[in-house]
């Protein structure tokens, strides 16, 4: 250890975390690890059927869930169907458009009520048949 500086300034104090926001608990974490665990799967039938799968229970749990699974369960399902960018890019030199949703603004029913119409569009369209078009 000679050498060393153990009074570096940017050394954790005890307990002090040096992640503080830390991993995903609960739902979120569970809907984390399965998207990673699925994502080394080859077989693109198996994956599709876990994928199909994941959304099932998300659903479910969107729908059945305490208020603070339901809310994960539902921003996690919206933000997959309506393909909501992580980057924004811009066309025009005006600034883009806020198309941030803020959840803890959405009464439950109200997102639940989302959910529901979001099956009714996937009711209505064509199953995946396993082909790239």
């Amino acid at each position: 250890m000679a050498g060393k500086n153990l009074n570096h300034p940017n050394k954790w104090k005890p307990g002090q975390s040096g992640n503080p926001g830390g991993r995903a608990r609960g739902v979120e974490r569970l809907f984390q690890d399965e998207l990673a665990r699925l994502a080394g799967v080859d077989n693109t039938e198996d994956r599709f059927a876990g994928l199909k799968s994941l959304i099932e229970r998300a659903r479910y749990i969107a729908m059945e869930g305490e208020h603070k699974d339901a809310n994960v369960a539902i921003k996690f399902l919206v933000e997959r169907a309506a393909g909501l960018p992580k980057q924004v890019i811009a066309v025009t030199d005006e600034a883009p458009p806020d198309r941030e949703i803020d959840w803890d603004q959405v009464p439950l029913e109200e997102k639940r009520e989302l959910l529901k119409a979001i099956d009714r569009i996937d009711q209505l369209t064509k199953p995946y048949d396993g082909v790239e078009h």
